[in-house]
């Protein structure tokens, strides 16, 4: 759709992307201290039919846009500090987690605190958030996670 963007960087106000697969883990350089690097590990999950990437760095983990995790992917989110999550709604979707199903998953990886995310229209912040174990918590615009430690 966006052919443009992949040419030669030349479309006004676009940036040159260029397109790389990821198939292990990889390191990437801090843009506030030159000498800390962080190593990211993709996390491979489905949102529906379609396999995507999840990631980890350190004990952080984001996985958003997903709607399955499998088998050897939960081996990789073992011993996290923070986990974010997808939780769209009450109702199932075909390639998201419902809440219900990221709260399952979340207390089977079980990251000390987890914030759900990519949520619909239909949830109520509050009244949902309300029902979510402990240590589970739906993300909100404005969240900051100090992940430095």
């Amino acid at each position: 759709m966006y052919h443009y963007i992949f040419v030669d960087g030349s479309y006004p106000g676009v940036p040159n992307l260029q397109l790389r697969e990821i198939e292990e883990p990889f390191s990437v350089q801090s843009r506030y201290t030159s000498n800390a690097v962080a190593q990211v590990t993709p996390i491979p999950a489905l949102h529906g039919e379609l396999p995507i990437l999840g990631y980890r760095i350190g004990r952080f983990a984001y996985l958003t846009d997903i709607s399955f995790i499998p088998e050897a992917s939960l081996a990789l989110l073992r011993d996290l500090d923070v986990l974010i999550l997808d939780g769209l709604r009450h109702k199932p979707h075909h390639s998201h987690f419902t809440i219900a199903q990221a709260v399952e998953v979340a207390q089977q990886i079980g990251a000390h605190q987890t914030f759900l995310t990519h949520m619909s229209h239909d949830i109520l912040h509050a009244e949902t958030d309300a029902t979510l174990p402990d240590g589970i918590r739906l993300g909100y615009d404005g969240l900051s996670l100090d992940l430095a430690s």
